[in-house]
């Protein structure tokens, strides 16, 4: 497959990088499951800070320019607008919001889902700006999110190779060249074997960006925490979890969502892990790989006591473990040499034994 870009575009967002070589970027994902409550967005921001994410992400809505009033996500839910109306944060709650996120010193990355909110979104200073995989073929609003002159994250779920391509290039005609794909399968919990997360090394194949994981698995399932995992070996730089107060009251957004505690454990899994992969070329032992050579690796012994002056055969030595003595494959540069003191069995043969 054709790879439509040159070598990954890594960036810096702050003093965090963003790209191949980097520790993974974790955002915690607030959604709508702050229930309409600031009490309780600030709590999960809070979550987040004391999880280690790098960032965490706010949906802004004004749902007017978003959904038409008797939009119905599938036709056994009731009014998607009418409920959502109950939990929008409303417009000049979000100032606030910034702030005490800010304070804490964890990066926002800001959600635009309609002009209005991009527009509000410019004056907050977030850190990233992103957009959601049901805007993707919304140029207006796109190129909106490119001209506040932050790096873009935006999700594809269910969007064509063409619909992504389209979005890069106008946010690339805006000025933005910052720009992350955020690739994860839309539905609510997703089902293990529709992740197909080796999808996320064609997306660095063909788009030469980095790539994050957006992980909607049931949060019950324990997998939860393992199958984000299996994205970074792939390639994955962006690793994007829901999280929420409380998942036993059920609220909004709960399916996928972790606790504070598990987003905890989360992040901690995410850092362990990162250290297993080291790199793909030739490199120096480790100390625990010498001491382990040292330990372990047979060496060239005598199998009888043996007299100063004997002349050394192959019948007077074996290969056995033993922490000192020449190696087995330096032995015929010794058969034929004269011993200069008596040894016993068992002694290790060493060069100066010669």
């Amino acid at each position: 497959m054709k790879k439509l870009n040159g070598k990954m575009k890594s960036f810096k967002i702050g003093k965090k990088n963003i790209g191949d070589g980097h520790p993974t970027y974790i955002v915690g994902e607030m959604a709508w499951s702050h229930d309409g409550s600031i009490e309780k967005a600030e709590e999960i921001v809070k979550a987040c800070v004391d999880a280690g994410c790098d960032a965490v992400n706010f949906h802004i809505t004004c749902l007017e320019d978003y959904m038409v009033p008797h939009y119905q996500a599938d036709e056994k839910s009731s009014s998607a607008y009418e409920k959502l109306s109950e939990l929008a944060i409303p417009f000049d709650a979000w100032p606030e919001i910034f702030s005490y996120t800010k304070k804490l010193g964890i990066q926002i990355s800001a959600l635009c889902n309609d002009i209005k909110s991009a527009e509000l979104v410019s004056k907050l200073n977030p850190d990233i700006c992103m957009f959601h995989a049901s805007c993707i073929t919304e140029e207006r609003l796109i190129r909106k999110i490119a001209q506040i002159g932050k790096p873009v994250f935006f999700a594809m779920g269910g969007s064509t190779i063409e619909e992504i391509l389209q979005a890069i290039k106008w946010l690339k005609e805006e000025g933005c060249d910052k720009i992350a794909i955020l690739y994860g399968i839309q539905s609510y919990p997703t089902k293990l074997q529709d992740n197909n997360v080796n999808f996320i090394k064609t997306l660095k194949m063909m788009f030469g960006r980095p790539v994050g994981f957006s992980d909607h698995t049931d949060a019950e399932d324990p997998l939860a925490l393992v199958v984000p995992l299996m994205s970074i070996p792939l390639g994955a730089n962006i690793l994007e979890k829901h999280v929420t107060h409380d998942r036993s009251k059920k609220g909004t957004d709960y399916f996928a969502a972790l606790n504070p505690d598990e987003l905890e454990t989360f992040v901690d899994h995410v850092r362990r892990i990162e250290t297993v992969f080291g790199s793909s070329g030739t490199r120096p032992f480790s100390e625990a790989e010498k001491n382990y050579r040292q330990l372990v690796r047979k060496r060239i012994v005598a199998i009888r006591d043996l007299k100063k002056g004997h002349v050394l055969s192959d019948e007077d030595v074996h290969a056995m473990r033993t922490t000192e003595g020449i190696p087995p494959d330096h032995i015929k540069m010794y058969l034929g040499k004269e011993l200069k003191k008596d040894i016993k069995k068992y002694d290790s043969i060493t060069e100066d034994l010669f």
